[in-house]
């Protein structure tokens, strides 16, 4: 009965590390990093309770998992244009919070991510 256990929590342990290590299986998850320049500088807006529904519309991070891989790899195109030309956030909000602009090397971060994550789900697909 020990031995039978033992085989049945290996196979178990064994069926978490493939599925970790398939591309795209884990293609929902933004990387920390990442994912605290969003909270900072983009989650405000674009998210459940975002006031703009334009803003909402567009891209809401709350959804990020239920979006088709096709839908995520078209905004993560969109996320890469809109922070290179500068124009999100918007200037009217980075006027107003100032601390909430990414920096340069934030910038390059969300643009490099964008990039990486896109050939990724492209490769699940």
């Amino acid at each position: 009965m020990k031995k039978h256990l033992q085989f049945i929590g290996m196979g178990a342990g064994l069926l978490v590390l493939f599925f970790a290590f398939v591309p795209g299986m884990m293609d929902d998850e933004i990387p920390k990093d990442v994912n605290e320049v969003l909270m900072t500088s983009c989650y405000g807006c674009h998210n459940n309770d975002g006031k703009n529904k334009d803003a909402v519309e567009a891209l809401n991070f709350d959804q990020w998992n239920e979006y088709r891989v096709t839908k995520k790899v078209g905004l993560l195109d969109k996320i890469k244009e809109v922070v290179e030309e500068d124009k999100m956030p918007p200037s009217k909000f980075v006027e107003q919070q100032p601390d909430k602009k990414p920096t340069e090397v934030q910038k390059e971060l969300i643009t490099d991510w964008t990039k990486e994550a896109s050939d990724a789900l492209m490769g699940a697909k």
